[in-house]
């Protein structure tokens, strides 16, 4: 007689879901990025991120301008200027700077985070060469 058939083999296991409360490195909730506080030093277009007090001094301003803005290391933050996190960047013989991709907003967020300050004044007079909205990086598709 026929023997039966093999069993299927078992299903892979479940990705586990994503961490809650969302990771505090990453997670910020303001609209406009100024509690972006995560660790990402690479812009939307691929550029390495300058560090923050070089690239201020390089434009007539100083981190010390914006005490609340996190301005450390080269990682993206929004000081002001663009509505996106953003860091002026190392090839600044393509591009002087650019925004970074940070995710969405996450209205969870706000209780992950220390504290934060109000959202940062926009400056009386922008510095020179303040950033202004870039044209988005092109589709991967």
């Amino acid at each position: 007689s026929p023997s039966p058939p093999p069993s299927p083999p078992p299903s892979p296991p479940k990705p586990p879901p994503p961490p809650w409360p969302p990771d505090a490195r990453e997670c910020y909730a303001r609209s406009d990025f100024s509690d972006y506080r995560g660790t990402r030093s690479n812009t939307a277009w691929g550029y390495t991120c300058k560090g923050w007090p070089e690239g201020a001094a390089a434009h007539g301003w100083a981190v010390s301008q914006y005490p609340g803005a996190d301005l450390r290391g080269n990682l993206c933050r929004r000081p002001f200027g663009a509505r996106c996190a953003w860091c002026y960047t190392k090839e600044t013989h393509k591009r002087d700077w650019d925004c970074c991709e940070v995710g969405q907003p996450n209205l969870a967020c706000e209780h992950s985070n220390p504290p934060l300050s109000p959202s940062p004044p926009e400056p009386p007079s922008p510095p020179p060469s303040a950033p202004a909205a870039p044209p988005p990086p092109p589709s991967p598709w």
